[in-house]
This record gives structure tokens, C-alpha cells and sequence, in this order.
């Protein structure tokens, strides 16, 4: 018995299935017929001509419902709706990390280049003593690897601890796995590495008659 309405036999149980969004938890459903409550109709498509198909559907509609306007919509854009502001975020979070790395990129490369200019004459005697230009280049780079370590060790627990955080506001929610952040931070190193090769090989490449002149 359903508020005012008659007793209702139960004719069958369905299997659980979700009506609300990754932050609600699974609830009991009843499913029952109220024609006087009707407002939706739902067609499931097997089509690879859509827009046809809907032309069809909102022609059979205007012929039932003359009197009512056609406001069909796909149900994925329902869903889509359910997480609109998760998508809002996660486009400006990852607007917010691109300029963040692009400007990290310059600070890096001009941080190279000082660092390159402060070593010059190291950069030439090394050389003049049988140093290769990819040993030279690592006298550079392993410093910044060093500085970029450092900054995972510090960033990935900060990292994690707000992931999770956000995570737990949803009942079905995904699991944060290890190799995300081996990912991210491979990523990080081949972004300074990148950054920090053209300095360093040009440093190395440079005449160390030049450099050693004014000694």
C-alpha cells in the first residue's frame, strides 16, 4: 500500500540497481503504476542514425500529444548533469596545472642558465681535461633531478591525503593506485630533464678557449 492508493499485489523483485549518483548510496526502489503521475516516457534507441530516429519519435509524439511540447532528451546528458560541477573542477584543475608547469618550465630554464653561467670555467676545465658533453650536461641535470625528487617526497603524501579526501565523498568511488603517481612523477623528471638539456648542452658545448680566456 502506497500512501492513499489501493493494496497492490507484488509481482516481481528486481535485482539492485543504482537511481542516484556515485555520492549516494544504493536504496530500496518501488516501482509502481500511477497513470495520473505520468510525465516522462522513455524509448530505448537501437539506431546508427540518430537524428533521424528522434524526428520519428518527436512525429509520433505530436500526433498522441498535439497539445504538448516536444522536449526530448538523451539520458546520458542526465547523467552528464549529475556531475557538472566535478567536470567545472576538473577542467580548472587542470587549467591551474598546465600554467603551473609552463611557468615552473621557465623558472627552470632560467634557473639553468644562471647555474650554467655560474660554471662556465668549471664547464671548460672539465672539458679540456677529456670531459664528454654528456658528462657535462649531468654535472648540471643531477642537481635539478635532486630538487625534483625532493619536491615528489613532499608533494605525493600532500597529494594522496587530498585525493582521498575528495574520494570520500562518494560511496562508488575508484581506488587511488600506486602507479599514478609513478606516472606523474616520470612525468615531472622528463619535464625537467627537457627543460634542462638545452642549457646544459649548449653550456657543454661551448669552446673552452672562451670560457678559460679571461684566466
Amino acid at each position: 500500500k502506497v500512501g492513499g492508493w489501493d493494496n497492490h499485489p507484488v509481482v516481481a523483485v528486481v535485482k539492485d540497481f543504482h537511481v542516484g549518483t556515485a555520492k549516494d548510496e544504493m536504496a530500496p526502489v518501488l516501482m509502481t503504476k500511477g497513470p495520473k503521475y505520468y510525465w516522462h516516457g522513455a524509448v530505448k534507441l537501437a539506431s546508427n542514425n540518430l537524428p533521424e530516429t528522434v524526428r520519428k519519435v518527436e512525429k509520433v509524439f505530436n500526433e498522441v500529444y498535439p497539445e504538448v511540447v516536444f522536449d526530448g532528451k538523451f539520458y546520458e546528458e542526465t547523467i552528464q548533469n549529475y556531475y557538472k560541477a566535478e567536470s567545472q573542477l576538473g577542467f580548472l584543475y587542470r587549467l591551474a596545472s598546465l600554467l603551473a608547469i609552463f611557468i615552473a618550465c621557465l623558472g627552470v630554464v632560467g634557473l639553468v642558465a644562471f647555474v650554467a653561467e655560474q660554471k662556465t670555467k668549471e664547464i671548460g676545465i672539465r672539458k679540456v681535461m677529456g670531459a664528454n658533453i654528456i658528462d657535462l650536461a649531468s654535472l648540471i641535470s643531477k642537481d635539478f633531478v635532486k630538487l625534483v625528487i625532493a619536491a615528489m617526497i613532499l608533494a605525493f603524501p600532500v597529494g594522496y591525503y587530498l585525493m582521498d579526501k575528495w574520494l570520500s565523498d562518494f560511496v562508488f568511488r575508484i581506488d587511488i593506485k600506486w602507479w599514478v603517481f609513478a606516472l606523474v612523477g616520470s612525468a615531472a623528471l622528463l619535464i625537467t630533464i627537457l627543460s634542462v638539456s638545452y642549457q646544459s648542452i649548449k653550456a657543454a658545448m661551448m669552446d673552452p678557449v672562451k670560457s678559460l680566456r679571461s684566466e
